[in-house]
C-alpha cells in the first residue's frame, strides 16, 4: 500500500530517480552558488514537513518548516496555525494565525516580484507555460484567502474586507 512519505521522495529508489530526473530538467534551479536552498529544494523541503502534518505530528513539522525562510515554509507554517486557530477557536491562535499569514503573503510578494524583476538569472524556475514567480503568487493569494477565513472566524470585518479586497487586484 502506498505511503504518504513516498510521495513527497520518502526515500525509494524511484524517488531518487525522480528527484535527479527533476533536477536534470530544472538545471537553473540546482546550480546556484549562494549558500542558501534553491526554489525547487525550497518547495520540496516544505512538502516534505506536510507529510509530518499529515502523520498528526504537528511538533516536527513545526521544527521542519522552521528550519528555513522560504515563502513555502511560510506558508506551512501560517496554514498549521490557521488549523490550530479554526479547531480552537481561540482569540490567541486567531491573531497568531493572522500574524503568520501576513508575513506568509508578504514573503510570497516579494518573491514573486523578485521573480519578475530578475528570472532565471537570479535563480527563479522559467516555465514555458506559466509566468514568472506563479508559485509566489498562488502562495500569496492561498494565505490571504486564509486570512479572510481568520477573519471571519474572528469576527474581524475589517480584516475580511482586507483580504478580500486584496484579491482582485491579485495578479
Amino acid at each position: 500500500m502506498p505511503r504518504f512519505g513516498n510521495l513527497f521522495g520518502g526515500g525509494s529508489a524511484s524517488s531518487t530517480t525522480a528527484n535527479s530526473v527533476a533536477s536534470s530538467r530544472h538545471p537553473s534551479t540546482t546550480s546556484l552558488s549562494h549558500p542558501q536552498l534553491s526554489e525547487l529544494e525550497n518547495l520540496e523541503s516544505a512538502l516534505a514537513a506536510t507529510v509530518h502534518i499529515l502523520n498528526d505530528d504537528l511538533a516536527t513539522a513545526e521544527l521542519r518548516l522552521k528550519e528555513h525562510d522560504s515563502p513555502f515554509h511560510k506558508l506551512g507554517l501560517a496554514t498549521m496555525s490557521f488549523m490550530k486557530a479554526v479547531l480552537s477557536f481561540e482569540n490567541e491562535a486567531m491573531k497568531e494565525a493572522s500574524e503568520r499569514l501576513g508575513d506568509a503573503a508578504g514573503s510570497a510578494g516579494t518573491e514573486f516580484a523578485k521573480a519578475q524583476k530578475m528570472g532565471a538569472r537570479g535563480g527563479f524556475f522559467e516555465s514555458e507555460i506559466y509566468e514568472r514567480g506563479t508559485q509566489y503568487s498562488l502562495s500569496q493569494a492561498e494565505a490571504w484567502i486564509l486570512g479572510a477565513v481568520v477573519g471571519i472566524l474572528n469576527f474581524s470585518t475589517v480584516g475580511v474586507r482586507i483580504s478580500f479586497c486584496l484579491l482582485p487586484f491579485f495578479g
